[in-house]
């Protein structure tokens, strides 16, 4: 029998070395996204306007969408969500997303804001 030669060896061991720390991250992100918690904030509210409406959007995180609707009404519906391994910090993440909607005649302004701490996964839509 041949000996094995110094690359293959080389090659094997690193392999091995480079292997085993994605085994490992692997087996903790699946592990993790199994036992992730999801905490979720719904609202709607609908303000009446006149036969210019205005709508002001400053949203950081997350998708808008605009669909038309009943004429002098303007509806805002948004939903936002985290999550994490448990339900406080689930909870307290989705709470730091902040909605404010302000009315003035024709003028609908909505604003988010957020304090996230980058650690915690958010989803918003």
């Amino acid at each position: 029998m041949e000996p094995i030669p110094v690359y293959a060896r080389v090659l094997g061991t690193f392999l091995g070395i480079v292997a085993v720390p994605m085994l490992v991250f692997g087996v903790l992100a699946g592990t993790s996204s199994v036992l992730a918690t999801t905490a979720q904030v719904h609202r709607t509210a609908t303000y009446d306007v006149g036969d210019a409406p205005l709508l002001r959007l400053d949203v950081q995180h997350g998708d808008v969408d605009v669909e038309a609707g009943a004429d002098g009404r303007i509806v805002v519906d948004y939903e936002h969500s985290a999550s994490s391994i448990t339900r406080a910090a689930a909870g307290w993440a989705v709470n730091q997303a902040r909605v404010s909607i302000s009315h003035e005649a024709n003028d609908v302004s909505v604003q988010e804001t957020s304090s996230l701490n980058p650690i915690v996964p958010l989803n918003r839509s």
